[in-house]
């Protein structure tokens, strides 16, 4: 009986270094990943969408399955504008907004209660930001001074 603790002690151990290793190995994978969730919509005029450091692909991520449109990303990017803090407006203003650094298709449906059925996501432009900017994306322009403002910035 011995051995055989024995033997599913050093399992364990070894088992558990290699997760350890796999964690330490690849730190970016896990701390690169941001939220975005939406908290607010009155249909597809008005939408609230909290974010925590969200790439624009995981804020349309995050719209599709609320939305329940077809998303694609053609290639994976690298390198990507992060957003923070709360973006309202438009369903299409927010794709617009969030997507702008991005090339992009919008294919629009009448059958669909939000208007969209698919959404394709082309690699990023050159004139991207490369430092963090903070803006409005109410669909008010003069409500700059609001506090429900997004900032973003380059990666």
């Amino acid at each position: 009986m011995d051995g055989l603790r024995r033997d599913w002690l050093a399992y364990a151990q070894r088992w558990a270094a290699g997760v350890g290793l796999l964690c330490l190995s690849n730190p970016t994978s896990t701390a690169s990943a941001g939220e975005a969730r939406v908290i607010d919509a009155a249909g597809p005029s008005r939408v609230v969408v909290e974010v925590n450091d969200a790439s624009a692909h995981e804020v349309v991520q995050a719209l599709s399955s609320y939305f329940k449109f077809e998303f694609r990303r053609s290639p994976p990017t690298t390198g990507t504008v992060r957003f923070n803090g709360r973006l309202q407006g438009s369903l299409q203003q927010l794709l617009e907004r969030v997507l702008r650094h991005q090339g992009f298709t919008i294919v629009h449906a009448r059958e669909k209660a939000s208007g969209i059925s698919l959404v394709v996501i082309f690699e990023p432009k050159s004139s991207a930001p490369t430092t963090e900017v903070g803006e409005s994306t109410t669909s008010d322009l003069a409500s700059t001074g609001n506090p429900n403002r997004a900032q973003h910035r380059r990666r």
